[in-house]
């Protein structure tokens, strides 16, 4: 019997092209941070670069979506970091982030600089939180590059 069509478009055509991998809420947080950096709102795209490191630290660690900044600081220090799962270093970059959207909720101006510094550096920090799944070595990041 021919697969109706309604039926077809509810659970994809067994011929068709594969769906898409569903992205992660911190790429979500990312590409948005990008649109709404290049419309001209650097406050909240430094909101969307901490939501989406943020997020990516929330996976990493096991944390419920609404886990707070607080928790997310004791996770890197007494279970990532430790466990060689992400370098102490993300917390500064996370406790930046946290320190600018602070900034833009009490009324201070988020230099547009600024902004996509920060955007690029939380897509550098969530890239390697959610890609490298291998353990981190400390010793690593205490040598300089050549």
């Amino acid at each position: 019997m021919p697969a109706s069509g309604a039926l077809i478009s509810a659970i994809g055509d067994p011929g068709g092209p594969l769906p898409r991998a569903p992205r992660s809420v911190a790429a979500e947080r990312l590409r948005f941070a990008r649109v709404v950096l290049d419309a001209g709102f650097p406050t909240d795209a430094v909101h969307a670069a901490y939501d989406a490191l943020a997020a990516a630290i929330r996976g990493l660690a096991g944390l419920p979506s609404d886990a707070p900044h607080a928790t997310l600081v004791a996770a890197i220090y007494r279970d990532l970091g430790p466990a060689g799962r992400v370098p102490q270093a993300a917390h500064g970059v996370l406790a930046r982030l946290h320190d600018l959207t602070s900034l833009g909720t009490h009324g201070g101006a988020i230099d547009a600089g600024l902004a996509a510094q920060s955007v690029t550096e939380a897509e550098h920090w969530v890239q390697r939180v959610e890609a490298d799944a291998t353990p981190f070595s400390p010793e690593a990041e205490l040598v300089a590059p050549n």
